[in-house]
């Protein structure tokens, strides 16, 4: 039976259509989406999603799996959950629909309510069981970069290992990042620049992200069609030089390039340091016996460049070069539909 698989997030929601037949190609959807603002659209954004990934209404069950629930338009995680779970019920149209739960097992809308501490951000969980089948021996590391945070998870066996089973766990072990190549912002990362010597603080400001850093220093390459955005400007390179120009209260015009080039470099480098704190703690626990790494997530390249300058004994596969781009960059919508396809198959 053809899914349709969710991953509902607090910024983006992102589905994927996986057919029954092999000869088919899975059909993807990312759209951004702020659930802290405009969640009494939820609904009708899923529906429209639904509209563009299965047109024809092929699909027989829906798979979900989300984190926006800690969207702070809810008043508590328990409320997110339930708020999610009740979008996904006015769209299903008595399609069969399961929860993912971080335990590996599966939610129906009966015991969703009940069970919304397994449900709740077990994206990272069902991206790490479905990417085992990928690693030599199925165990290894991996490492899910996306927009807004990064999961860095061992798994031995086919089974995820992490220490940590909800978001402040998994933060405390290391096997949780709060930052992305998207989303984060300057200002999270990095609090000042040196001028001839002199710290210069940044303004404490969503001015510019580590998008913009990214885009300035070449390592994703910019988009004037692109809107999404701190300042909802497009991500020319034009504009991405504005918005990191006012990280210190500046215009372009105002200010050397050189700084402009060092806020960007500081950004990243900062971000890169979390990802290899984070590494070397996953092989530290494992007593250095991870020898693989499967990379997915739409930083997927960022944390590839990383592993091999900072990692190289470490071999590397990624999701992007075995399965199709939707698998790389809707990751856990993507593993949660052929997870429940292989949990129908098997029961």
């Amino acid at each position: 039976m053809s899914t349709i698989g969710f991953d509902i997030g607090g910024a983006n929601l992102k589905a994927v259509f996986l057919p029954e037949s092999d000869s088919e190609d899975a059909r993807a959807v990312e759209v951004a989406f702020e659930m802290w603002t405009r969640s009494a659209e939820l609904p009708e954004a899923l529906q429209a999603i639904v509209d563009q990934v299965d047109p024809d209404a092929e699909s027989a069950k829906i798979a979900v799996t989300m984190t926006g629930e800690l969207a702070d338009c809810f008043s508590s995680k328990k409320e997110g959950v339930a708020f999610i779970s009740d979008a996904v019920r006015k769209i299903a149209d008595k399609k069969p629909v399961s929860f993912y739960q971080v335990d590996g097992q599966w939610a129906s809308f009966e015991t969703v309510e009940r069970n919304w501490q397994l449900v709740a951000a077990s994206n990272w969980h069902a991206m790490a069981k479905f990417g085992a089948r990928f690693l030599p021996n199925r165990s290894g590391l991996i490492i899910d970069v996306g927009s807004t945070t990064t999961d860095v998870t061992p798994v031995i066996a086919g089974t995820p290992q992490a220490i940590g089973t909800t978001d402040f766990t998994r933060l405390k072990n290391f096997e949780l990042i709060y930052a992305g190549i998207g989303r984060t912002p300057i200002c999270s990362l990095i609090q000042s620049v040196d001028v001839g010597g002199q710290k210069i603080g940044l303004a404490r400001e969503l001015f510019a992200t580590i998008h913009d850093a990214l885009i300035y220093s070449g390592l994703v390459p910019e988009d004037s069609n692109d809107k999404n955005s701190a300042d909802g400007r497009s991500n020319s390179l034009r504009h991405v030089k504005h918005r990191l120009a006012r990280m210190v209260c500046s215009d372009v015009a105002e200010i050397d390039s050189s700084l402009i080039g060092q806020i960007a470099n500081g950004g990243i480098e900062a971000y890169r340091q979390l990802l290899t704190e984070a590494i070397d703690h996953a092989l530290q626990r494992s007593g250095n016996s991870i020898a693989s790494v499967l990379l997915v997530g739409s930083g997927s390249i960022f944390a590839e460049r990383v592993l091999a300058e900072r990692f190289p004994q470490l071999s590397r596969v990624a999701v992007s070069n075995l399965l199709s781009p939707s698998a790389n960059t809707c990751g856990p919508a993507y593993a949660v539909a052929a997870l429940l396809q292989g949990f129908d198959r098997a029961s």
